[in-house]
């Protein structure tokens, strides 16, 4: 029963990076359980020593099936399970060992599919990668890239760039619209120790360029680089969120968890050693002035303080490079000055 709860949950996983969308995953799960159970009826009318039941176990639910009618079988007879049994065929074409095995093997197989196709399957956020990704060098090895100059800058900016973009773009295209170019040709470097602020009209591809430079989108042509990590490498794309805090333009937050419960669970994500948490999490709240509501329901927070709390998780651990995408959106003019002035200490380069 365990083995097959494991399988379960990451059949589901599979099916979540097939679909998506968690309706759709419920229904489309939902049947296809119910038809692989079907399988089991096969039994009758094939030879109980068919190889065929081996295949017919690479599906979980029929190998829980065959599984269950075994132990039924034994239970009605008063056999006791025992290593005597295990590999009794007699009830149905998979013995009960066979059929652990089989569980076993299912949770890993699904497990690992799951992880590949949340890779290659493109979806709304994040990158997609090539389908033999796991079969290149780069995965298991990646490597830094450097890249030349473009400006003439003083000597001690020279080598102190903390993103470097170069002839950036991307365009949205369906069938039947018009081809939409968000972002053309953009090249810009932004230094450790800086702030940088992109300004542009609605529409002008402003909030598109901070989530191509985050991976929240692929780019279409171009190239950047954080830190020496190349942002259309979705296995450097990996250390660059290693290093950088995200505040998005609009607030990701669980409504039952409260601002001091956010940034515990973010801190730990992190990697913040848990006797540091929350000293921590203290200072972040004073720093965005929410001390006050550090125990209220998210939900219940008016929009002022929720982009105070996104901010806060941007800056929990003191990340290298922070992007903060309309951060003062909805906050009072005195909290807009304290919060930059504050936070400019804390982080190495701001965008």
């Amino acid at each position: 029963m365990v083995e097959f709860g494991f399988s379960i949950i990451m059949f589901a996983f599979m099916m979540t990076a097939i679909f998506g969308k968690a309706k759709t995953v419920g229904a489309v799960g939902g049947i296809s359980m119910m038809l692989g159970a079907c399988l089991y009826y096969l039994q009758v009318f094939f030879n109980s020593t068919s190889s065929l039941f081996w295949f017919i176990g690479f599906l979980s639910p029929s190998a829980f099936a065959m599984g269950i009618d075994t132990i039924l079988k034994f239970d009605l007879e008063g056999t006791p399970l025992s290593s005597d049994v295990l590999w009794s065929t007699e009830v149905c074409g998979l013995p009960l060992a066979g059929v652990l095995i089989m569980l076993a093997v299912d949770t890993v197989l699904y497990g690992m599919l799951a992880a590949w196709l949340d890779n290659i399957i493109p979806t709304e956020y994040g990158t997609r990668r090539q389908s033999w990704f796991c079969l290149m060098p780069s995965y298991w090895m990646p490597q830094i890239q450097s890249q030349r100059r473009m400006s003439v800058l003083p000597t001690e900016m020279i080598g102190n760039e903390a993103v470097i973009i170069r002839n950036i773009k991307k365009t949205f295209s369906g069938i039947g619209k018009p081809t939409v170019k968000a972002v053309q040709d953009v090249s810009l470097d932004i230094y450790a120790g800086e702030i940088t602020a992109i300004l542009g009209h609605n529409g002008a591809g402003k909030s598109t360029l901070f989530n191509m430079l985050t991976g929240m989108t692929s780019s279409s042509g171009g190239s950047a680089t954080i830190f020496g990590y190349d942002i259309n490498d979705p296995n450097q794309m990996n250390e660059i969120r290693k290093m950088t805090g995200i505040c998005p333009q609009h607030d990701v937050l669980f409504d039952e968890l409260t601002p001091r419960e956010h940034l515990q669970f973010f801190a730990r994500i992190r990697g913040i050693k848990d006797e540091f948490i929350n000293t921590e999490v203290d200072t972040i709240l004073d720093d965005i002035d929410l001390k006050d509501k550090a125990n209220a329901i998210a939900s219940k927070l008016s929009g002022g303080p929720k982009r105070k709390l996104s901010v806060g998780i941007a800056l929990i651990g003191d990340p290298k490079l922070i992007f903060l995408d309309e951060p003062t959106a909805g906050v009072d003019p005195y909290s807009r000055r304290q919060q930059f002035l504050r936070k400019r200490k804390r982080a190495r380069s701001f965008y």
